[in-house]
């Protein structure tokens, strides 16, 4: 198993089961969770300075409110680490977490729109019209 695999059956364990998380293993994913948030600071300084346009920057911020923020673990990560970026920045995601729950706090709203997508993508040909 690959650790990048590794990481995804962390990120599955913590959601099923957190309890079951050694100190390492939840270590492992606080360190790789810091990276991901690492990469969206960059993402917004970059929009911020101009290097993406506000539609390039749209499909960015839609994508950690809907993807990051639909995760149970990736929110309760950003509690935990909020306090270590910038300022600018931790009001963006504040207000990002913000309307991720008040959509509903689905336990994963990635998980819902693939569904939705095997759904649509399954269906006969007759049932899609």
């Amino acid at each position: 198993m690959s650790l990048e695999d590794r990481d995804y059956e962390l990120a599955g364990l913590a959601v099923t089961d957190p309890e079951r998380l050694s100190d390492a293993e939840l270590g492992r994913l606080y360190h790789r969770v810091r990276v991901v948030f690492r990469r969206y600071e960059n993402d917004y300084f970059q929009y911020r300075t101009g290097n993406f346009d506000s539609t390039t920057w749209a499909g960015y911020a839609r994508s950690i409110l809907d993807d990051a923020f639909g995760n149970p673990v990736v929110r309760a990560m950003w509690k935990l680490q909020r306090d270590n970026f910038d300022e600018r920045f931790t009001d963006f995601m504040d207000d990002a977490l913000a309307k991720s729950l008040a959509r509903g706090g689905l336990p994963s709203t990635a998980k819902a729109r693939f569904l939705e997508a095997m759904r649509e993508s399954t269906a006969h040909p007759a049932q899609r019209e």
